[in-house]
């Protein structure tokens, strides 16, 4: 079960962001806080050493540091995600959020919702009562039915 699930977490890191509040309680790293993304991700392990911020740093950590030039426009645009958050800081808690819709995020996560966006939406087709039934599975249906045999 843990591997099925582990190989889906690409899939599942698109369903959840974090909205900065005191960036006390978000990673830097491997939190989407900004509209890149998780920043791992897209830097890779050399990143931290290249942006001079720890694997562990918060975002709260990260911004509390003073800027730095660098030579690639992709850092510099990441230093200017942080001056952004920066002016954005408060002093309440940062909040999880999950993909309701395709581009709406809300603080609670839904598995129905959840569900609709991942599944590709097919018509009904006039069969589909010979295989689905109310508060059963076919499975069930077809273990019952050898068992009733059976007697």
């Amino acid at each position: 079960m843990w591997r099925k699930l582990l190989k889906y977490r690409d899939k599942a890191k698109d369903f959840h962001r974090v909205e900065v509040k005191n960036g006390q309680a978000s990673s830097f790293w491997y939190d989407a806080w900004s509209d890149m993304g998780r920043l791992l991700d897209l830097t890779g392990a050399r990143g931290c050493v290249d942006m001079e911020i720890s694997l562990k740093a918060s975002v709260a950590n990260a911004v509390s540091q003073r800027p730095r030039r660098h030579r690639s426009d992709f850092y510099t645009m990441i230093e200017e995600a942080i001056y952004k958050q920066r002016s954005k800081m408060k002093t309440r808690e940062d909040v999880s959020v999950w993909k309701f819709t395709a581009d709406v995020f809300k603080p609670r996560f839904s598995t129905c919702n959840t569900w609709l966006l991942l599944r590709s939406p097919a018509p009904i087709v006039s069969w589909h009562s010979s295989v689905w039934f109310l508060h059963t599975t076919p499975i069930e249906v077809c273990l019952h039915g050898v068992a009733s045999s059976a007697q």
